[in-house]
């Protein structure tokens, strides 16, 4: 039989041997026995493998690998009989060493080492199919496509990085900016002092240059009798401005001209004394300017002499004039109460609400601007999304805590940002059990026990204090809670309020949800019962 393709073998057998005719021409006996077992190509083939896999930051990405392989043409017998299905054995090599290669490398290193794991499926393959008498020639991994979500995310980081760095460059480019307007009023400065010091240095050389002419000319005189005779010329000059200027009829003047000395030394005295005054009415005012922030509060950016920012002292007058915020960490979840005060009795009950839910597992409570607040748990949600969508699991408090801090403290650097005038606490539930967090309006973030922010923060602390929270349930934490609120709401002061409440506990499966309202009205009940026998005693 004729071989017509150079990159063709053919195989033949019968009942006692086999063989392998070449390409060209043969004649095949078939009447002894000889039969066409089978056909083998020796041409370069490719095989494109996509295996899906995840790398050791928990993202999924698909490794596509180029696999370009041919059959040995001395080992044609080995590799037609030992070995059937060559690419799904070779899918199966590669998908075995990519998905024990990947998991051990974040996202970031594997498109890095992706040279690294083509060797490694190449090394691995050629010890394999050697055997079966096939070559690898070359392994490539030709792509590396994460998943849509993470690319996304990925994308939006960047940009987040960009518009960071952007904004840092418009603050260094600001601050180069007033740096050189500073050194020009500097210089400008410099040099009008330095003309002010040459016009009197000439003014100094002239009466010089006069005084020492007058004393050649006039034989018997000194330099100070001249200097004096100056003084009393000058001192009758100004004598006479003064009564022309003056509606004043009586002039009181020395009784004579030997008093010239005292009155220069008067004139020191009083210019000295008008300098220190002047001195001190600045100490004074700039003093006065810092304690009550007149010229330092302008701008987040402005520091006052003692260190203070007032823009951002200023926003916590907008939290301390909220209502009250408490919540506490119990044994089984976090608990969370607000003093929703009530602005028009026209406003339905539920409206403008203050607890928001930020994930299925967390929070978080407002006081102070409502729609700053507002602002916050947007950026939270967001913020929350994206890390599961990123590491495929729930965000953790604390992370979600650090972000949500972050963020808020990015307001107080910029000048043509201002503060948040509003504070958050935080509650959630992860792996590591019931957190409590609160970030203020400087951005500082801490973890609590329990903690109040608003108007009765101080009376309410003091009330958590008394409480072992470690031996309480959420059950007996939401009476509790409703009791601090009603004790340091000041029905005189404050308008009517609506009571708030939420957990995250394990009656509630570790979802964050409203307080039930069998439970809140409970809780309503036995804070007001303790509220009228403590007006009793």
């Amino acid at each position: 039989m004729e071989g017509k393709i150079a990159e063709k073998i053919d195989l033949i057998q019968n009942s006692m041997f086999d063989d392998v005719l070449h390409p060209g021409c043969h004649c095949l006996p078939w009447c002894v026995g000889y039969q066409l077992a089978g056909s083998l190509t020796l041409r370069l083939q490719q095989l494109d493998v996509r295996c899906e896999t995840k790398t050791k930051d928990n993202v999924f990405v698909t490794v596509v690998a180029s696999i370009q392989y041919r059959a040995l043409a001395e080992k044609a017998s080995d590799a037609f009989y030992r070995l059937s299905n060559t690419k799904e054995q070779i899918q199966a090599y590669v998908f075995d060493v990519i998905r024990a290669s990947v998991p051990k490398l974040d996202l970031d290193s594997t498109f890095e080492q992706k040279n690294d794991i083509a060797k490694a499926v190449e090394d691995e393959l050629e010890k394999a199919m050697s055997a079966y008498g096939y070559e690898i020639v070359q392994t490539l991994i030709v792509d590396i496509e994460p998943d849509t979500q993470v690319k996304r995310a990925m994308n939006e980081i960047n940009a987040a990085a960009r518009l960071r760095v952007a904004a840092n460059e418009k603050a260094e480019a600001e601050k180069i900016l007033q740096i050189k307007r500073a050194e020009g009023e500097a210089e400008s400065k410099y040099l009008s002092g330095l003309g002010i010091a040459r016009q009197r240095q000439a003014i100094v050389d002239g009466l010089r240059d006069s005084v020492l002419a007058f004393s050649e000319n006039v034989p018997g005189t000194s330099a100070k009798d001249v200097m004096d005779m100056v003084l009393v010329t000058q001192y009758f000059d100004t004598m006479k401005e003064v009564g022309a200027s003056s509606k004043s009829s009586a002039v009181f003047i020395p009784h004579g001209p030997g008093a010239v000395k005292d009155i220069a030394s008067q004139i020191r005295e009083g210019l000295l004394q008008a300098e220190g005054v002047a001195h001190g009415d600045k100490r004074e005012s700039e003093k006065k300017m810092s304690s009550i922030g007149t010229g330092y509060d302008l701008s987040v950016t402005t520091f006052s002499p003692d260190g203070r920012v007032f823009q951002i002292e200023y926003a916590g007058k907008a939290v301390d004039n909220s209502g009250t915020v408490v919540a506490i960490r119990c044994k089984d979840g976090v608990v969370m109460g607000v003093e929703k005060l009530i602005a028009s009795k026209m406003m339905l009950p539920g409206s403008n609400r203050r607890i928001h839910a930020v994930h299925r597992h967390s929070g978080m409570a407002v006081a102070g601007l409502a729609a700053d607040g507002r602002q916050i748990v947007t950026r939270a949600k967001s913020e929350a999304t994206n890390y599961e969508s990123t590491y495929g699991e729930p965000i953790p408090v604390k992370e979600l805590a650090e972000r949500v801090a972050s963020y808020v403290h990015l307001c107080t650097l910029y000048w043509w940002l201002r503060p948040f005038g509003c504070g958050v606490i935080l509650g959630g539930y992860d792996r590591d059990g019931p957190q409590l967090y609160m970030v203020e309006p400087s951005g500082v973030s801490y973890r609590y026990f329990g903690a109040a922010i608003g108007k009765g923060r101080q009376a309410a602390k003091t009330e958590i204090e008394k409480l072992k929270l470690s031996e309480m349930t959420c059950r007996e934490g939401v009476i509790e809670v409703a009791k601090i609120i009603y004790g340091v709401h000041d029905e005189a002061k404050d308008k009517a309020f609506e009571l708030e409440m939420s957990w995250v506990c394990d009656e509630s499966k570790r979802q964050h949800q409203k307080v039930p309202d069998d439970l809140l009205e409970e809780a309503k009940a036995a804070a007001k019962a303790a509220l009228e026998e403590m007006d009793a005693d």
